[in-house]
């Protein structure tokens, strides 16, 4: 797509220079509203423990499901998953049953970074997902979690020196982590310094109107060190307080170059808790009768039975085996399908923990309400039925393999549904706030219409 063709007439929407402000912002994946108390008791970062005494930060709602690929779709785009149609890290086409990773490339809308390349507003991205493959814009995007390599995650190509320059990495080795805590104490803080120094550069050389940097390393972090840190163990509390120390140094860096002509936003895509169990959901409907597996062997969805009821994809998305849907799908009319839709939100409803007889599953979503779609069955790929929230502590998984409800994870920390947070300096407004209300503040800002929900052009 080039910016080219992308041109509208600007005086229809941009606003007069003196109303205009330029806009930073600042992601912190997986960063709670919940947690600010604690950043301020363990002295995390004084920047962000201001913000937060002083009724600055909110609580934001965000995603179902509460995934990062998810959310960050709908703070690019402004509209829900059943309108973007991310709905997972994996997902599957109406074809097959074949999982696959969508890309910015399924985004069925366009982002706001095609909105305001078009009128001409110069845009600097670094790190957001749901940003690969990385698409021409007026300025420059470095796609964030997903994207393969630092070869292929840049837009222009020409940025890929500089990039090499500041050691600039995706990611840390997340495999290397789950072996040792040594390899996450190490990696963290040093991905996280190579990031910042390039943001400061782009900062710094590029006549941006909008800056958006998307840190990471925080979800990492709570997802590896989550219950250590509740906990106090040293290293991981060692840990935080080193990489809070980093992000709030560069915050500090953001606010000494705020003027009034500059917005900040700063927010979080979802919350975080501790994880004491995974809950296998398709192990769940094998039981229940209504998932079947063509041989006992099988560990992925190309293997299940025509006579299954319905299937699950992480985290909790729950699909009815519907004729037209699937291949091999028998749910053939309305009537049947709700009735399914009532069976398994009530059976899941009442799954207790056998160990402490808690609830498992709080509540279970039914997505056509939730996204108050209109034409929920036209979406190229096939959107969840169900969405199963579990209670905190309880990891809904996916997987096919294995003969157990339940089992744990190398990881000590899970998302969790709500608890975001947002900081808007210049928005005095005590309005309830959703992920999907970011493109449009971001427009207010810059003096730009609302952008429009079209098709995405890419």
């Amino acid at each position: 797509m080039s910016t080219k063709n992308l041109e509208y007439n600007s005086k229809k929407i941009i606003s007069s220079e003196s109303s205009r402000k330029r806009v930073i912002v600042i992601a912190l994946d997986g960063v709670p509203y919940s947690f600010f108390p604690a950043i301020g008791e363990m002295n995390l970062s004084p920047i962000l423990s201001s913000l937060h005494k002083t009724n600055k930060i909110q609580t934001m709602t965000t995603t179902l499901p509460p995934v990062s690929s998810v959310a960050w779709a709908s703070f690019l785009t402004g509209v829900n998953p059943g309108v973007h149609g991310i709905t997972g890290f994996v997902d599957r086409r109406q074809e097959g049953y074949a999982p696959f990773v969508p890309t910015a490339e399924e985004i069925q809308v366009s982002t706001i970074y095609q909105h305001l390349s078009r009128i001409g507003l110069r845009v600097c991205s670094i790190g957001v997902p749901a940003t690969f493959p990385p698409v021409p814009i007026n300025g420059i995007l470095v796609s964030g979690f997903l994207a393969p390599n630092v070869e292929r995650c840049v837009y222009p190509i020409e940025e890929i020196e500089t990039l090499r320059s500041f050691d600039y990495k995706l990611d840390i080795d997340a495999w290397s982590a789950r072996e040792s805590d040594e390899s996450l104490i190490t990696q963290l803080p040093k991905t996280l310094s190579a990031r910042i120094n390039t943001a400061i550069h782009y900062l710094n050389k590029e006549k941006w109107d909008l800056f958006v940097f998307h840190i990471l390393e925080t979800d990492r972090l709570h997802h590896f060190m989550w219950r250590q840190m509740k906990d106090k163990e040293p290293k991981a509390l060692e840990l935080f307080s080193k990489l809070y120390g980093q992000i709030d140094s560069f915050l500090k860096n953001i606010m000494e170059r705020l003027t009034e002509e500059t917005a900040l936003i700063i927010l979080s895509d979802h919350g975080f808790t501790e994880l004491k169990k995974d809950f296998y959901l398709n192990r769940y409907l094998i039981e229940t009768g209504y998932l079947s597996l063509r041989e006992a062997t099988v560990n992925n969805l190309e293997g299940i039975a025509p006579s299954s009821k319905a299937f699950s994809m992480a985290p909790g998305r729950i699909y009815l085996h519907l004729k037209g849907k699937a291949p091999n799908g028998n749910v053939s009319n309305d009537h049947i399908a709700e009735s399914l839709r009532q069976e398994i939100s009530q059976s899941l409803e009442n799954v207790h923990d056998p160990e402490t007889g808690s609830n498992v599953i709080q509540k279970v979503v039914d997505m056509r309400e939730e996204w108050n779609l209109t034409g929920f069955d036209k979406s190229m790929l096939q959107l969840p039925d169900l969405i199963a929230i579990p209670s905190p502590g309880y990891e809904l998984k996916g997987d096919l393999s294995g003969n157990t409800l339940f089992g744990t994870d190398r990881f000590s920390g899970m998302h969790s549904y709500g608890d975001a947070f947002v900081y808007l300096n210049g928005d005095d407004s005590d309005e309830k706030l959703d992920i999907t209300d970011m493109a449009e503040k971001i427009c207010s800002f810059l003096g730009v219409k609302q952008m429009n929900k079209e098709p995405n052009l890419t």
